[in-house]
């Protein structure tokens, strides 16, 4: 799996790990210093043209701005933070310890572990390996890293400590065999799936984003693919109706039609369920995650240093990207979610492993904001906010207010790397996938009950959230 995973960090000019990688509309990226010198010497050579062949797949690629010199186009495409958010994790820096097991094959891999037996730092693959081997299978491995408290920050900007987590609002209970491991390929796929979104319909249908084989996937409540369409670039997915859903595509909202009894897609699993497209709303920039309530919509675009939020409210379209003070609110945002009036934009933001979870109005004034170490997918339910914290393995709640927020799943619940998370409309389902390399064809479901907290809450307050835990995951295909 390091030989998979040190592939995906290498650019294909030359050879080595990436450097600034900027990404290209076909989905092959390069160092920037790369693809400069590729695109300037094949203009020189070719003439002056309006645009240039990927090194990989030989698709024309024409820049946004033809005009400027062609020297300056790489500027013109957006870095990889995926790629350079995964080597902030993977690969070793100057102050990092790099896995012995690894280094003994030549792969660089940073470690996150520490046998104290064995006196080696292992990573996370020969991690597990070391656990495996019946000499030292009863070895206990200590993480490197050690655990520090998160923080909030108020609206005057000062850092706060978390208030004590409060054991009646967020307890949960422990048992087994209640969480199941499906799987969510299709015979089609050309790759490993890479899941960036979900959304659960009606009667527990689940429509899935999966990014790298650049698809829609409609499954039943049990998991049997429904249908598949593959006409899009999709990254989130939000829903609308019982029948709508908004798509987040590259450059544009696409929204999307489920009807029942319709054969218009090409690819047919099932006669009862189709996708089709029926219209499009067109954005400037790469458009990532995506949330709606009560026909408002907002979604997370922008290029390079223009991040943005833009929420649509029927005709009326915002862009969000700063505070009253004129201040940049986002760095890179990810993820977004909105409360159930619509009122409040909650935002998973950050760059490499430094993020927060922000919290806006639509009319883009600061409420708070919590860090977290690489907060990715969102997903409401009741008074609390689900939040995929990629880095720490874990997936947390947090209360709308910001003022409490409890580790709800973690790595010992089967979470790695956390992507994208969904609830049903009855919250008791939680979806949950993983970011390569982990489990990319499956994705994980929870059974959630609520319970009421101990102390007195208000008439409205929500109940706590419980989450059942499984020992052994069930696999379904």
């Amino acid at each position: 799996m390091e030989d998979d995973l040190h592939r995906e960090f290498t650019c294909p000019i030359c050879a080595d790990i990436f450097t600034n990688p900027k990404g290209l509309p076909c989905l092959h990226s390069f160092c920037r210093e790369c693809l400069r010198v590729y695109i300037t010497k094949q203009q020189e050579a070719k003439g002056r043209k309006y645009e240039f062949t990927c090194p990989v797949c030989r698709h024309n690629v024409v820049p946004p701005d033809v005009k400027k010199p062609a020297e300056s186009w790489v500027d013109q495409f957006p870095s990889n933070h995926q790629i350079i958010s995964l080597m902030d994790i993977m690969l070793p820096k100057k102050n990092d310890k790099p896995c012995k097991l690894c280094q003994k094959r030549d792969i660089t891999m940073k470690a996150i572990n520490v046998c104290r037996a064995c006196q080696e730092e292992y990573c996370a693959d020969c991690s597990k390996f070391h656990l495996l081997l019946k000499a030292t299978k009863n070895h206990k491995l200590y993480p490197l890293d050690g655990i520090s408290l998160p923080s909030r920050t108020t609206t005057a900007g000062t850092s706060l400590s978390l208030p004590e987590e409060s054991a009646d609002s967020f307890e949960y209970t422990v048992e087994s065999g209640h969480c199941r491991q499906v799987k969510v390929t299709s015979e089609s796929d050309n790759a490993e799936c890479w899941i960036t979104g979900a959304v659960f319909l009606e009667d527990d249908k689940v429509l899935i984003v999966d990014n790298r084989n650049l698809k829609l996937k409609l499954f039943s409540a049990d998991f049997q693919l429904l249908t598949e369409d593959d006409s899009f670039k999709p990254y989130d997915v939000a829903l609308i109706d019982n029948e709508t859903v908004a798509v987040s595509d590259s450059g544009c909202v696409r929204y999307c039609d489920i009807e029942r009894n319709s054969l218009k897609s090409s690819k047919t699993y099932n006669n009862d369920w189709k996708i089709y497209v029926p219209k499009v709303l067109s954005l400037s920039g790469y458009c990532r995650g995506i949330c709606s309530t009560k026909g408002k919509i907002a979604v997370c675009s922008g290029k390079d240093l223009d991040k943005r939020i833009i929420f649509q409210d029927i005709e009326i379209i915002r862009h969000i990207w700063q505070d009253i003070d004129g201040k940049s609110l986002f760095r890179e945002p990810w993820y977004c979610a909105m409360n159930e009036s619509g009122s409040l934009i909650f935002v998973a933001d950050g760059v490499g492993v430094e993020g927060h979870v922000i919290c806006i109005t639509t009319q883009g004034r600061f409420r708070w904001k919590h860090k977290f170490e690489m907060p990715r997918g969102l997903c409401i339910c009741g008074d609390h906010l689900f939040v995929a914290d990629m880095k720490d393995n874990s997936i947390k709640v947090i209360s709308l207010d910001g003022k409490e927020v409890k580790t709800l799943l973690t790595r010992e619940d089967g979470i790695q790397r956390p992507q994208c998370v969904a609830i049903n409309s009855t919250g008791d389902k939680l979806l949950v996938s993983s970011c390569p390399p982990y489990n990319n064809d499956y994705v994980s479901v929870f059974d959630l009950t609520y319970k009421k907290g101990k102390k007195k809450r208000p008439a409205s307050a929500q109940p706590a959230v419980h989450v059942t835990r499984q020992s052994e995951l069930c696999s379904v295909s």
